[in-house]
């Protein structure tokens, strides 16, 4: 019997093929002595491509082509692998002809041990091409009329769980909610556990969804509200962690022990109202650790746990109220999501649109009331209006053929899941498949997930759209056919698979990603490539995959627990030569061996969470590095001084704090030309330092603080202008005393960084230029909601024209400032002004303020205008007046507008935050 499963083989061809055609010319091939053996390989790859689509599309109806896809698509791997390192080397020794004066370099012993290795590897990999294609003419293959890109549908671009887009769950909402704000009855001290039970694909999630984001849930919990994704490797200690940091906001150390999490977690409920969802608990195994937490919550104040379960042995065991059955949609219901989803067009044909609903009707009927297995049909067939493509759907075998299959051992996929799946591009077949290296339960970070998706090379920039830019479209493709679910709690955008898309995508990925865990061997597939340790000790497995798994191009540890890797790093870097992602977060490591440089493959790595102090200066070889995360380095405070030999490296993930505390970054970093993240960068007048560097850096996004600009020669060439995906620039001069000549200068540089037009914030500080450029003067940066000047002691009028989006404007240490001249500003929030001592006016109008802070501005009289209400009083703002204020001006305002009763006068420091305003 066929598995009702495709596999996927083009892209990897494709790759392939456009790996040998970036160098078939290169001097290199000649040197190693494989050239023809490389256009030998290109040459069956190319003849194979020619029935490579028939052959996909074919697949499920013929055991034996399937045996031959999986034969071609390890070939292709193995030769990707090896090309990729071929292209890799062919670089390093281009850019060392380059740097030499000489015309050919010779190698070193170890690279003609490289040589004659890749050659031989590539002229056994041309022949068992040549083989596979010879194979194929055992087949007979033709243009096939199935088109599967027909079927790709329209992306949709809200995933908020809209309850617009809920059918059937009004009354189950309704319920859920009232036990949530019920008191305590039958609860078992303080704490009310209630669970939502349903099979898989029910909707268990969604419902909760609705109830958690309900707004009388929020009144009565206010913000004591904490969603918990339950894994299978469910750890008490990492749920209580979770809780306190989703409450606190911030991380705890990651050593604590159980017992001292459990006492902590006690103290931290003490006297609070919680409401507590842990979602998707699956598993008898988890009731003690849910009876723990009902016994930790006995502190808390009438608190609920809401539990979502597929096993009626949870409520059954566990001392709950009743179970709440989440039961299967209604027929009619079941026609509502699905006309939602998949009839995007209003304007189909009458008889059109009646034959359409009568075939979706019955497809609809085989989802048997599942809203997951509902809405992937709904989407597989969305703004596709052509019958007998519908047709096909509806007769597919694989209907049939999960019945038949029900009893064996294997995880039920609902055959709604695996048709959605075999009709998907294959690009995206290739993505989806990865994702199933994370754990079930695992929440995904669209950002992230698009990182590790370019490291393996599955998606490419597309003409000027950049490779992240298309990486999350791709995302949200998967995401509108429900392979991923939307987790939007407290505001907080993340994603996850349900259970049964992830045991989907262990199917069709088998035995190319591998999880292991604490009960399983450690030896994964021969062909296995991505692979996650979900294990607490993980220096045996990373040990025996360094002897046995040298293929891997992915290792990642996605779990909460602290790592120590002992001596398994340097053998890990010695073997696999194939690596493209490494994930080392979370770990006592602290130093990174120089071996590090073997890995030439590697495109990311995290380092995030470690103890790190330094980075060897070896990690800068390493070519193809996109990805480089330090986040929560604590100890880290520079970066390593060759880092501009890193092309291609795209993402520096660093905290604030880093930038803050470096105080010197590497040189050149110019170089550096794909890189988005640069958070601060202080001007040299030495070469590799200057301003000049910046100005290829086209791709720089949010946040960038240039200081030193005293230093700053030709400041244009920084080419801020052009500069479009930033988002906020400081821009800093050092404190000094400045003459005539100090003057001219500043305000030459400040015109020259003139920054993009899409600009949101701005802060400048000790500008010493009697006058603001004119993009300042005259409004040019409209999309301003944050402006702050600080110590420019020199500028005597500020100008700054119509800003339709400034919301938060601070003044301070402007000494000589005499004039505000303009206004209205009808959207400005929040003012601060503070050392303006010749000050005197302020605009007519500020309509919506609301915090109105001075300090030190004795000559201050103007009145500003507020909005007058109904009452005859202005709306309300806030006034915080520090001590030493003392002036004509706030005594008039308070007698004239009679605002005693209205504005609250604060004493005392202002509540300002300083990074926000510039400490006013």
């Amino acid at each position: 019997m066929s598995d009702p499963i495709s596999i996927f083989v083009s892209p990897v061809v494709e790759k392939v093929i456009d790996i040998i055609a970036s160098f078939i010319q290169e001097k290199f091939l000649v040197v190693c002595d494989v050239h023809d053996a490389v256009e030998k390989l290109s040459s069956n790859l190319k003849a194979i491509r020619a029935a490579l689509n028939d052959a996909e599309e074919k697949q499920l109806g013929d055991r034996r082509l399937r045996d031959w896809l999986v034969k071609l698509k390890d070939a292709a791997y193995d030769a990707e692998d090896v090309l990729d390192a071929f292209a890799t080397e062919t670089f390093a020794w281009k850019r060392k002809q380059n740097l030499s004066s000489k015309l050919w370099l010779p190698f070193r012993p170890s690279e003609f041990s490289f040589k004659y290795d890749v050659a031989h590897r590539i002229k056994e990999i041309s022949e068992r091409l040549d083989t596979i294609a010879k194979e194929r003419m055992n087949f007979r293959h033709s243009t096939s009329d199935f088109d599967a890109a027909s079927l790709q549908g329209h992306p949709l671009t809200d995933f908020v769980v809209d309850p617009t887009n809920v059918f059937g769950r009004e009354k189950d909402k309704e319920e859920i909610v009232q036990l949530l704000l019920s008191e305590n009855s039958n609860a078992e001290g303080n704490v009310s556990v209630i669970p939502i039970y349903g099979m898989g694909g029910i909707g268990k999630t969604t419902l909760a969804q609705l109830v958690f984001n309900d707004e009388r849930i929020a009144q009565r919990f206010t913000i004591c509200k904490m969603w918990v994704c339950v894994t299978v490797d469910f750890n008490m200690t990492r749920v209580l962690r979770e809780i306190m940091e989703s409450y606190e906001k911030a991380k705890l150390s990651p050593d604590i022990t159980d017992r001292k999490m459990e006492s902590r977690f006690q103290d931290f409920v003490s006297g609070k109202c919680f409401l507590i969802v842990l979602d998707d608990v699956w598993s008898d195994e988890y009731v003690k650790h849910l009876e723990l937490l009902r016994q930790l919550l006995q502190r808390a104040s009438n608190s609920k746990v809401l539990v979502t379960t597929r096993n009626l042995g949870v409520p059954r065991t566990v001392r709950t109220r009743p179970p709440h059955h989440l039961y299967s949609l209604s027929k009619e219901d079941d026609w509502l999501l699905f006309e939602k989803m998949a009839f995007n067009r209003d304007f189909l044909p009458d008889r059109l649109r009646s034959d359409l609903e009568a075939i979706g009707k019955q497809i609809v009927a085989k989802c048997q009331g599942l809203p997951l297995a509902v809405k992937a049909m709904g989407g597989l067939l969305r703004g596709n209006d052509d019958v007998e493509k519908w047709k096909r759907i509806l007769a597919s075998d694989i209907w049939q053929l999960e019945d038949q299959n029900s009893n064996t051992d294997t995880p039920k996929i609902l055959p709604a899941l695996k048709l959605s799946y075999n009709h998907l591009p294959l690009h995206l077949k290739q993505l989806f498949s990865f994702c199933s290296v994370f754990p079930k339960g695992y929440v995904i970070n669209k950002k992230d997930m698009v990182k590790l998706w370019m490291a393996q090379d599955f998606i490419q920039s597309r003409g000027q759209v950049r490779a992240e830019d298309v990486g999350a479209d791709y995302f949200d493709d998967l995401l509108v056919r429900s392979f991923f679910q939307p987790l939007k709690i407290a505001d907080v955008e993340q994603f996850r698979m349900h259970d049964l898309i992830h045991d989907l995508a262990i199917s069709i990925s088998s035995p190319y990603c591998y999880l292991f865990s604490d009960s399983e061997s450690c030896r994964c597939p021969d062909n296995c490539r991505h692979v996650s340790v979900l294990c607490q000790d993980v220096e045996q497995p990373c040990l025996e995959m360094a002897d046995l798994s040298n293929k891997l191009r992915t290792l990642l540890m996605p779990t909460g627990y602290l790592k120590n890797f002992g001596l398994a790093l340097d053998k890990l870097f010695h073997s696999l030569r194939y690596i493209r992602t490494l994930d080392l977060s979370s770990s006592t490591l602290l130093e990174l061996p120089s071996s590090i440089e073997e890995l030439k493959l590697l495109c990311y790595l995290d380092l995030s969470r470690t103890e790190i102090k330094e980075l060897p200066n070896t990690v800068c070889n390493l070519y193809k590095l996109q990805t480089l995360k330090l986040l929560r380095c604590l100890w880290l405070f520079k970066l390593p001084d060759d880092l501009s030999k890193l092309e291609n490296l795209e993402f520096l993930e660093l905290d604030d704090v880093f930038w803050f505390k470096c105080t010197s970054l590497p040189p050149r970093l110019g170089n550096l030309t794909r890189l988005r993240d640069l958070h601060a960068f202080k001007v040299r007048r030495q070469r590799g330092y200057q301003i000049i560097e910046l100005k290829h850096m086209g791709y720089l996004a949010g946040a960038l603080h240039l200081s030193s600009l005293e230093n700053a020669v030709n400041a244009a060439e920084a080419n801020l202008k052009g500069k479009e995906r930033l988002r906020k620039v400081v821009l800093e001069w050092t404190s000094r005393d400045a003459n005539g000549q100090d003057e001219a200068k500043d305000e030459k540089v400040l015109k020259d960084l003139q920054p993009h037009h899409t600009l949101e914030e701005m802060h400048i500080f000790h500008y010493k230029g009697s006058n603001f450029p004119h993009w300042i003067r005259d409004g040019m940066l409209q999309n301003l909601s944050t402006i702050s000047f600080n110590h420019c002691t020199k500028c005597k009028v500020l100008t700054l024209g119509l800003l339709p989006h400034l919301e938060q404007l601070s003044l301070k240490g402007l000494l000589e400032l005499e004039k505000w001249q303009d206004g209205p500003y009808h959207s400005l929030l929040r003012l601060k002004i503070s050392n303006c001592p010749k000050l005197v006016k302020l605009p007519s109008s500020f309509p919506i303020l609301q915090v109105l802070q001075i300090e030190e501005c004795p000559l201050l009289g103007g009145i500003p205008h507020l909005e007058i209400d109904d009452s005859g009083a202005p709306s309300p703002a806030q006034v915080s007046k520090k001590r030493s204020f003392s002036g004509p001006w706030f005594q008039r305002f308070l007698c004239r507008r009679g605002l005693n009763s209205k504005i609250k006068i604060e004493e005392g420091e202002s509540s300002g935050a300083p990074n926000d305003m510039g400490e006013c």
